[in-house]
């Protein structure tokens, strides 16, 4: 693994994050995962994209710095010199006071990680639990915004494993299902793909937008029943693109397993295929 520090120096070490950061004191931060195949970024306009609807969202200004995010996440990765790779982007609020207003940061701060990407350690299913915490509200924290603020994830995550479960499922307030702790979330019913709607209070998923473009897709707020009855359920996400989930369990400590997953076989391949597409366009970065 490689790091780039605040001034954008490249070193196997971890850099040092100032206490004052706002980033560290108060998860006042912002950050994007990029997949790297065969020497070719991903969907970084996507992640891009989303990133700067992210800032505005919190007041950082991400569009202004774009040139600058390229430039050093192109550097990091010749440095790396990994044919498949990932690498995470941190912008946060910056350095300032040991408080809460936002005002004493005089500019953001910059930190990359970048690393050797194994398809093969990646797992081949999940088993997932529907938790008591439920994901924050849309009016209070919107999930939407990718930021540092990740302690609602955590404590669902912490549940879910103390269950012996892979991931957490959270609903919302309303009881609808939205996602699990850092992927998107879908399911098949008599061959119809579902998914929970972008209003019901979830990351917009960049593999996730993806995949609605390529198929037929319906969104909705949907209590936990859906996937009661569903025939698969699949996570999202970047690093596992389209994964089965095996099994789920819910509030009541009822377990449904999932034994098949052909539909869900079948948009990993539509998936695959579409990411091949999508690099062909696109350029080398070494």
């Amino acid at each position: 693994m490689l790091f780039s520090d605040l001034h954008g120096k490249i070193s196997k070490e971890p850099p040092q994050v100032s206490l004052l950061d706002h980033g560290f004191l108060f998860g006042d931060s912002l950050y994007e995962v990029v997949r790297v195949y065969d020497r070719k970024f991903f969907g970084w306009k996507e992640h891009m994209e989303r990133m700067v609807e992210s800032g505005k969202a919190v007041g950082i200004d991400v569009s202004a710095l774009l040139s600058t995010l390229k430039a050093r996440a192109i550097e990091l990765l010749k440095n790396l010199n990994e044919p498949s790779a990932a690498i995470r982007i941190f912008v946060t609020r910056g350095v300032g006071k040991l408080h809460i207003d936002p005002r004493s940061c005089e500019k953001p701060s910059i930190y990359m990680a970048a690393w050797k990407f194994d398809v093969q350690a990646q797992p081949k299913h999940l088993r997932l639990a529907v938790t008591k915490i439920r994901r924050n509200s849309r009016v209070a924290l919107d999930p939407a915004i990718k930021s540092g603020n990740y302690l609602n994830n955590i404590l669902a995550f912490k549940e879910a494993v103390d269950y012996g479960f892979d991931d957490a499922i959270l609903l919302n307030v309303e009881n609808k299902i939205t996602e699990l702790t850092t992927m998107n979330l879908g399911w098949i019913k008599d061959g119809k793909v579902f998914t929970s709607s972008t209003d019901t209070g979830i990351l917009h998923g960049i593999t996730r937008k993806f995949l609605v473009g390529l198929t037929s897709v319906s969104q909705g707020a949907y209590g936990v029943d859906a996937l009661q009855n569903a025939d698969e359920v699949f996570a999202l996400s970047t690093f596992k693109e389209v994964l089965p989930v095996t099994a789920v369990r819910f509030e009541n400590g009822e377990i449904k397993e999932y034994r098949s997953h052909p539909k869900t076989l079948e948009l990993g391949g539509v998936f695959k295929n579409f990411v091949q597409k999508y690099l062909e366009k696109e350029s080398s970065l070494f």
